[in-house]
């Protein structure tokens, strides 16, 4: 039987290799590196009726980031709005995009609360327009003076 030689050579250092004694150190040791706790789910709900207005947030929360929430908008004599809130938590600043839907039309802005213990604090300021999605030109120093204070619930399941 005629065996190729490279497969030979191969299965002689195959064998060597595993002959060989494990006299050579393992390197050094390390300790044990600690794993981050996993980051629970919250779930977080916030109402703001007055003056035949009403403005509702929910939000899901892991860590600092809202991965899903739901915001409505109905404003006396105005449309109302339906859509849904994504952000993160940011130097005591809830900043995030709000996708909508009113009269019809999908749109988006961005959306900024200050967090005051169990209050959201709407804020307001000078926004532009870009591609499409209304943007704060500076969320960073807004006006919240605003009469839209979002107090938090218990959530209705």
């Amino acid at each position: 039987m005629n065996v190729p030689f490279p497969l030979i050579l191969s299965a002689f250092v195959l064998t060597l290799g595993a002959c060989t004694s494990s006299t050579k150190s393992a390197g050094p040791e390390f300790p044990a590196v600690e794993q981050e706790p996993e980051q629970k789910t919250e779930i977080a709900c916030y109402s703001y009726t007055e003056n035949k207005d009403t403005v509702l947030l929910t939000i899901k929360t892991i860590g600092d980031i809202v991965t899903n929430g739901d915001l409505v908008y109905q404003l006396y004599e105005k449309d109302k709005n339906t859509g849904k809130f994504y952000g993160a938590m940011e130097n005591g600043l809830l900043v995030g995009s709000y996708q909508f839907e009113s009269e019809g039309q999908s749109s988006e802005r961005q959306v900024v609360f200050k967090v005051e213990g169990d209050k959201l604090i709407e804020g307001t300021g000078e926004t532009e327009t870009d591609k499409g999605h209304v943007r704060f030109k500076d969320y960073r120093n807004l006006n919240y003076a605003s009469s839209i204070v979002l107090k938090k619930v218990d959530c209705k399941e």
